[in-house]
């Protein structure tokens, strides 16, 4: 079998009171404001199939349990579609927030940064907001708003996507801001 093909599970579910293939199923993401922001097949076409809306939530965020625990928390909700809702449904947002979310700024002079980085330290899946100089800097590095500080084992404070595309923001650092 090549490396493309895909398994599908002959798994049959029950969706409106008829029985429908798994792989004509969808899992539908809705973002607070009622858009649809994402959708998967409920058969993965690698044998897995996912039954259930939380399964579907971890699966979508690439399996890690902080970033499905704040989908949940900011309120996106996933829903069994059939293939013709699926289509019928469009995707997209044109609301403000876009998906119904408020973005919380960094205060000026400030900047979103982890200490994650894959090839050392904790995974701690958070972002703190942290004086600019703190970046990429090594020694006298000041707290993040909430008070975090990174252990002397810990990288320094990164602001790079790669390392803060999988992480979600501290609430500490947020209501620091609003404060």
């Amino acid at each position: 079998m090549s490396p493309s093909a895909r398994v599908l599970s002959g798994v049959f579910l029950e969706f409106e009171g008829q029985p429908v293939s798994a792989s004509g199923l969808f899992w539908g993401e809705f973002a607070p404001c009622g858009c649809l922001c994402g959708a998967m097949t409920v058969d993965r076409g690698n044998g897995d199939v996912l039954l259930t809306a939380d399964q579907a939530r971890l699966d979508m965020n690439a399996g890690i349990k902080a970033l499905a625990e704040r989908n949940a928390e900011d309120g996106f909700v996933f829903r069994l579609m059939s293939q013709e809702q699926y289509r019928a449904t469009p995707f997209g947002c044109e609301h403000e927030p876009k998906w119904g979310v408020v973005e919380i700024k960094a205060p000026e002079g400030h900047a979103w940064a982890t200490t994650d980085r894959w090839h050392s330290g904790r995974r701690t899946r958070r972002r703190h907001i942290v004086p600019e100089a703190a970046v990429d800097a090594w020694a006298d590095v000041p707290p993040a708003l909430c008070g975090a500080v990174r252990s002397r084992h810990a990288a320094s404070w990164s602001t790079d996507r790669s390392h803060t595309s999988d992480t979600v923001t501290c609430r500490k650092c947020e209501a620091a801001v609003a404060a």
